[in-house]
């Protein structure tokens, strides 16, 4: 027997469905929602009426006349509340102010030396606080901040379970939330990456995103999210082995994708700094080209074995792939297809479209989404 709705559930399920549309559309009128919606003009004047005073929708101007006097113009206030993003590496934080579309408002990189101590998350905090207070935007608009580091978080998202690549290990919620004036939560960065990736492709489904930052990694999207798996080390595709009896891990295995493939791996076997590096690349230095090809090598293995257990589009993104050129995907590609046992014509892996910080965009949108949710 169908379940009817209470008067209650009808406003607000009738309040959501204006709010989602006005948020969807970049502007529209009080007409245009009535029509798409299939509701009655006084019920979106009323919920209209709401969202101008409680500031989530704002007035302006009038849309073009198609007969007849101009409908008023309703759009979204994207910045009635922002939320916080910090992505934690070994030597820096990235920190990133997304507003409700999921924009950056403010951006920057702070030099900090991790450790698992009350010391760095002290000054974290205060890093953040900083960060906050130079935006100009008040503390008060702050739904929470969202903190992505390396090492496989809980599944009820209050500690870190394994993190031996940075000794984030038993690291938990608590130790950062007693220092901030805000909500705080934990991600896996490789997830918070994915996260970012799929709020930009609103219809990517199923893919396999590869984060080539200082430690490498990897996460199945699966129905549109990262998947979890029923296992904790599920989508840990940097401790795959890729050279049997190979480098040393720091997981105490040997020849791990992360060995080859991370950009401390590629660091490890030059003289120079990263951004040198590339320079000398893209001059066309042999000695910097023969590194790179080989590196482009080991990082082909890696998919092509991935790709023989989900034959999925394959999305790089994270550090490396700041420096990376279409060209160097393309060749990427092409030595995957020369040792791949299926014959691929068409192209398979596509670079990020959230930059070097898409972990810390990722962490914020946790929070962006769960509010959209309770409008």
């Amino acid at each position: 027997m169908k379940e009817t709705m209470s008067a209650a559930d009808i406003r607000k399920s009738n309040r959501s469905q204006i709010y989602r549309f006005i948020y969807e559309n970049i502007s529209t009128s009080r007409p245009a929602i009535a029509q798409a919606l299939q509701l009655s003009r006084p019920t979106v004047a009323q919920n209209l009426s709401d969202f101008l005073e409680e500031g989530l929708v704002i007035k302006d101007g009038n849309l073009e006349s198609t007969g007849g006097r101009k409908a008023e113009a309703y759009h979204c206030n994207s910045r009635i509340r922002l939320a916080v993003g910090a992505d934690i590496w070994e030597d820096n934080i990235q920190l990133v102010i997304l507003d409700l579309f999921g924009e950056t408002v403010s951006a920057c990189s702070l030099p900090l030396l991790y450790s698992n101590s009350d010391s760095y998350r002290r000054q974290f905090a205060d890093s953040i606080r900083t960060f906050v207070d130079d935006s100009g935007f008040s503390p008060d608009l702050i739904l929470g901040v969202g903190i992505s580091l390396q090492g496989i978080v809980s599944a009820d998202g209050n500690s870190i379970i394994y993190g031996d690549a940075m000794n984030t290990q038993n690291l938990t919620r608590a130790a950062f939330s007693r220092l901030l004036p805000w909500s705080c939560c934990l991600l896996h960065n490789v997830d918070a990456a994915a996260v970012a990736e799929i709020w930009r492709r609103k219809n990517l489904k199923e893919a396999v995103y590869l984060s080539l930052n200082p430690h490498f990694g990897g996460t199945l999207i699966f129905n549109g999210v990262p998947h979890r798996g029923n296992a904790e080390m599920n989508s840990a595709i940097e401790h795959m082995c890729l050279i049997p009896d190979g480098l040393p891990c720091y997981c105490g295995k040997r020849g791990c994708v992360e060995t080859y493939c991370s950009a401390n791996s590629l660091r490890a076997s030059i003289d120079m700094e990263i951004p040198v590096f590339f320079e000398r690349l893209r001059q066309g230095q042999i000695k910097e080209q023969k590194i790179w090809n080989g590196y482009l090598r080991k990082l082909a293995l890696a998919i092509d074995n991935i790709r023989m257990v989900c034959g999925s589009e394959i999305i790089i993104g994270g550090y490396l792939d700041s420096f990376m050129t279409d060209e160097d995907i393309r060749l990427l590609e092409d030595y995957v297809r020369e040792q791949s046992a299926f014959r691929v014509d068409y192209s398979f892996i596509n670079r990020g479209l959230c930059g070097k910080n898409s972990a810390a965009k990722g962490a914020a949108l946790k929070y962006i989404s769960a509010y959209l949710e309770t409008i």
